[in-house]
């Protein structure tokens, strides 16, 4: 199979290749074509083509690019605020197909924030020249994405708490060693008084 990551309408359903065989005959192999701007997110999540999240933002840039293309101010802004509407659309179908993969324990919350942290920045190198399409991309991931960096934040912060707790346990079980230590030496006093 060939995957194509971006096609035109001009891309075919398969390819043709001729390999010579040691009998010097020739063999012609047709080979799949596979079209990843034809498939949604539910049909890549029902193929378990997961890795393929990531580009999907691709079918926007030949749009993208024809609309800063234009000339005309309002035009170019209902095209973007479309492609935008857009955009988030597809963004918001892989979240929540992603999503619904980790609760069916298909995927792990480390990989569905990995796919999404991906589709981001593919969205930064695709919409760079547009900060206000890539500022409403980032504002409806933020809430789902958790960068590496953050989750050992938190990792780091229960850590801290839980060295705090046992920190508290051990000066409690101190406080009860030392108690016992006094009323071991008194005792030995009143022992010794009373011999």
């Amino acid at each position: 199979m060939i995957l194509y990551l971006n096609n035109t309408k001009n891309t075919p359903d398969a390819e043709s290749c001729s390999v010579e065989g040691p009998d010097g005959r020739e063999h012609i192999y047709t080979v799949p074509v596979m079209k990843v701007q034809e498939y949604t997110p539910q049909m890549i999540a029902d193929r378990q083509l997961n890795l393929l999240f990531p580009f999907l933002p691709i079918r926007f840039k030949n749009r993208f690019d024809t609309i800063l293309d234009k000339k005309n101010n309002v035009e170019i802004k209902e095209k973007m605020e479309a492609l935008k509407k857009d955009l988030t659309a597809l963004i918001l179908d892989c979240i929540m197909i992603l999503n619904r993969e980790e609760e069916n324990g298909d995927l792990e919350r480390r990989a569905v924030n990995d796919f999404l942290e991906l589709i981001g920045k593919a969205c930064d190198h695709l919409f760079a020249k547009e900060p206000e399409l890539l500022r409403e991309v980032h504002e409806i991931m933020e809430p789902t994405i958790k960068l590496v960096r953050e989750e050992l934040e938190e990792q780091i912060g229960r850590q801290g708490e839980q060295i705090s707790r046992q920190e508290e346990q051990i000066g409690r079980q101190q406080a009860q060693l030392d108690q016992h230590v006094v009323n071991f030496i008194r005792q030995c006093r009143e022992e010794k008084r009373s011999q």
